[in-house]
């Protein structure tokens, strides 16, 4: 099993950081049709081993930080949803515009100076 993003996965590690080691028990925490489609023991084999206190703190630090990600990413979705609902923009759009300027508007007086913050304000320019 390549990935660990699914639910039962999630189970198993979380299992594993608590302290349980007993294969069989972990077996039970995966769904029905990965069991099927790895086979019982080829996953008992995978997951028989010994893990170390230590290994266990290091796999919660990293549980944790994939978490804080997660969060993070769910968040930068959530401040784009503005200008998602901005007719014509994107959400890679919105994420550079996020990136460039943040959220907070209030740093631009008018609309006219994020317009030429953008370098999208109109000019007045003829050539003789």
């Amino acid at each position: 099993m390549s990935d660990i993003g699914g639910k039962s996965m999630q189970k198993v590690i979380e299992a594993i950081i608590g302290g349980t080691t007993q294969a069989q028990a972990l077996l039970e925490l995966l769904h029905k049709r990965t069991r099927i489609k790895y086979g019982d023991e080829t996953i008992q084999a995978a997951l028989t081993s010994i893990i170390s206190k230590a290994e266990r703190i290091m796999l919660r630090f990293s549980r944790e930080e994939t978490l804080m990600y997660e969060r993070q990413i769910q968040e930068c979705y959530q401040q784009m949803a503005f200008f998602k609902a901005i007719l014509g923009i994107k959400e890679d759009s919105a994420m550079r515009i996020i990136e460039e300027i943040g959220t907070d508007m209030k740093a631009f007086l008018t609309a006219s100076a994020i317009v030429g913050l953008a370098g999208l304000k109109s000019r007045n320019e003829e050539s003789a």
